[in-house]
């Protein structure tokens, strides 16, 4: 019964982590693309380099967004995950994690 139990959190754990990689894989290529489109939108309106140096400042500032509520984004869901991963039992055999 252990080998069984390991054996679906160890799954359940490798489909998320496989989906979450693929969904920030997505996400940076819109992303690229979304830029893009800022890019052509705003060199309409003042020079090149002052485009690029407004997303630049733009994806820095949203660095130092995402740095400083690293415990809030990633940590405590990751942590939260684990626990009930690990830690509670599966009801029966049917139940989804």
């Amino acid at each position: 019964n252990a080998k069984f139990t390991a054996t679906e959190k160890l799954t359940v754990l490798f489909a998320a982590v496989a989906f979450y990689l693929v969904a920030v894989v997505l996400l940076i290529v819109v992303l690229v693309f979304v830029s893009m489109a800022i890019c052509d939108v705003l060199s309409r309106y003042m020079p090149m380099y002052y485009v690029y140096l407004l997303l630049a400042a733009f994806y820095i500032v949203s660095l130092l967004i995402v740095y400083a509520l690293r415990k809030v984004l990633f940590l405590n869901p990751i942590a939260r995950f684990f626990s009930k991963l690990m830690l509670n039992p599966p009801k029966d055999n049917n139940e989804k994690l």
